[in-house]
């Protein structure tokens, strides 16, 4: 049943071909003025030089080989990384809302896969993340703790837990958890990873971040970040899909 959900998924969202898929996030959530990075989570493995950015029937970005040309009315707002195939809009309104679209011409075949970015007016944003805080990360004295809601990964992939916001008050100690399961312990400059996880995982001591390598299914779930700061205690959680290959 599992491997049924998967195949459906790449089906409908990553436009398998040969074996090989493209896959980007299934929305984002901006507010104006803000930027967005549309960054394609899985790309295929096969080689390709030509891919086209579109909004809508818009094209927004167009890339043959090491050439690419702009349409004129983004070409003072996006940045284009060849590497990942990732653009960023930047200076963001309301009438940027809508359909993201890559499509690649793979020497194995065509890919396309779709994101949709949602625009929120700054205040509504705003006023959304005061709520988001006060239900989720444990606000205490204005300070608040925020993760990504929800990562996505293939197996044997690397997921990359990075807080979105931190705490401003002083901390030492924090702990990652799977589950009721404790990854890594921090105290003071001392760390403790516990055994499964001890040649699978780094950890970035000046954001918190947590990169868990050769993902497995097994993988899937809550992962939730716990700090105990000078002002008072924060939680956040987020949560991993890992789908198969």
């Amino acid at each position: 049943m599992h491997a049924i959900i998967i195949i459906i998924y790449y089906f409908l969202h990553a436009g398998v071909c040969s074996g090989e898929n493209l896959i980007l996030p299934s929305k984002l959530q901006n507010a104006t003025q803000e930027t967005a990075l549309f960054k394609p989570i899985k790309l295929p493995t096969d080689t390709y030089n030509d891919y086209i950015w579109r909004f809508g029937s818009l094209t927004i970005v167009n890339v043959v080989g090491t050439s690419n040309a702009i349409a004129a009315a983004y070409r003072n707002r996006i940045s284009l990384d060849m590497n990942t195939l990732s653009i960023e809009l930047r200076n963001l309104t309301l009438s940027d809302s809508g359909d993201y679209t890559l499509s690649i011409n793979g020497d194995k075949g065509s890919y396309t896969a779709t994101t949709r970015l949602e625009e929120l007016i700054l205040l509504l944003s705003l006023f959304i993340s005061l709520i988001y805080s006060f239900l989720y990360t444990g606000v205490c004295s204005g300070e608040n703790l925020i993760l990504p809601s929800k990562l996505q990964n293939a197996t044997q992939e690397t997921a990359l837990f990075k807080p979105i916001k931190l705490p401003t008050d002083t901390y030492n100690d924090y702990i990652w958890r799977f589950g009721s399961l404790t990854i890594v312990n921090v105290v003071g400059t001392l760390d403790s990873a516990a055994a499964a996880y001890k040649n699978r995982i780094s950890l970035d001591k000046t954001t918190l971040a947590l990169e868990l390598r050769n993902l497995t299914l097994n993988d899937s779930g809550e992962y939730v970040l716990s700090i105990n700061g000078d002002k008072g205690s924060y939680t956040a959680t987020t949560r991993l899909e890992v789908f198969g290959e």
